[in-house]
């Protein structure tokens, strides 16, 4: 998450997971610097197994500005504006040898889809 607030390609691109950098290139992270993550927290995670896989799920709550003139839209479809929005995303961090082969004893890395599927925080699910 700190390399996401610093919107640093190179250090972003360092930590993804081994398959997605396999077919992407730090190109593919420039959606990152059209952004500025403040006040992050962590606010769940999960360890998932199944078999030899093991990927861990950790949810962040943080508040993101996106640049002026950048429009993204959320996915129920309604654009987002550049003003400060309260956004979580539930991020995949899978543990791998080489591309497609999960392993314990290989490398973590961030599964950097996972954390661009932003979602607005909606009232209700924060009392939650």
């Amino acid at each position: 998450m700190y390399a996401v607030q610093s919107r640093n390609i190179i250090r972003l691109y360092k930590h993804c997971q081994i398959t997605w950098k396999s077919n992407n290139t730090k190109n593919r992270l420039a959606f990152f610097q059209q952004i500025k993550v403040k006040n992050f927290e962590i606010v769940g995670t999960e360890v998932i197994k199944n078999g030899e896989a093991i990927r861990v799920r950790v949810e962040y709550d943080y508040q993101v500005l996106l640049k002026p003139g950048v429009k993204w839209l959320n996915p129920k479809g309604k654009v987002i504006d550049n003003s400060l929005k309260r956004m979580y995303s539930i991020v995949s961090v899978i543990c791998e040898k080489e591309p497609y082969t999960p392993d314990l004893k290989g490398t973590w890395g961030v599964n950097p889809i996972s954390f661009m599927k932003m979602k607005e925080v909606d009232v209700q699910r924060k009392k939650a």
